[in-house]
């Protein structure tokens, strides 16, 4: 084998070592993209759940008062 051909090769692995680590990083910024978005959704139903307690303690607090009123 000649000198060219061991650095052509080398050079060929280097390039695939970079490609797969690329894909490797795209793979891990799309993983991280679902589960930020995954949690903004969960987040996004507790403040939804809460909200709606809320309500429901004010209008029960609202019935209570005109019962009382009569």
């Amino acid at each position: 084998m000649s000198l060219p051909s061991l650095a052509g090769g080398a050079a060929g692995g280097t390039a695939m070592d970079a490609t797969a680590a690329m894909s490797a990083m795209e793979s891990m910024t799309q993983i991280g993209m679902m589960t930020t978005i995954e949690t903004a959704m969960m987040q996004l139903k507790m403040a939804l759940a809460a909200a709606i307690a809320n309500i429901m303690k004010t209008v029960g607090s609202n019935i209570e008062d005109a019962s009382r009123k009569g």
